[in-house]
């Protein structure tokens, strides 16, 4: 949806919601924000009374809310990644790294062939790599 279009609907849900108050505007409007888009809603009511609301828009649909606690308790842990996603990180792809550089060794010891050199500091530099970007996170 246009940046335009965005605008107006979430003007459209607003005065749906409050019929009572007659002036609103957008203020701030934050894009890619938990695969949506955040908006700030203003309004002043008849009596002079002015409110900010948050509109939360995802898939063309426009949530309100009325302050930042209650967006926070409702999109609580939708910044969470999928698991395809999470296990596609650094420290995630070193790791399996290590596991089947491991595996390999373990597996050419056991049927006492030689290990390769390469190999062998290779899964030095993987392990190194990956407890390094621990390290770093920590």
């Amino acid at each position: 949806m246009a940046v335009g279009d965005l605008r107006e609907a979430v003007l459209a849900h607003a005065r749906l919601r409050y019929p009572e108050t007659n002036d609103f505007r957008i203020g701030a409007v934050v894009d890619d924000f938990l695969g949506g888009t955040l908006l700030t809603v203003m309004s002043t009511d008849e009596d002079g009374d002015e409110a900010e609301d948050i509109a939360f828009v995802k898939d063309d649909t426009i949530t309100l809310f009325a302050d930042a606690e209650e967006l926070a308790k409702t999109l609580r842990g939708r910044g969470h990644k999928p698991g395809l996603e999470r296990l596609i990180r650094v420290g995630a792809v070193s790791g399996v790294l290590a596991i089947g550089m491991l595996g390999t060794i373990c597996y050419l010891a056991v049927t006492e062939k030689s290990i390769p050199d390469v190999l062998s500091s290779g899964l030095g530099l993987v392990i190194g790599f990956y407890f390094g970007n621990q390290v770093r996170r920590h």
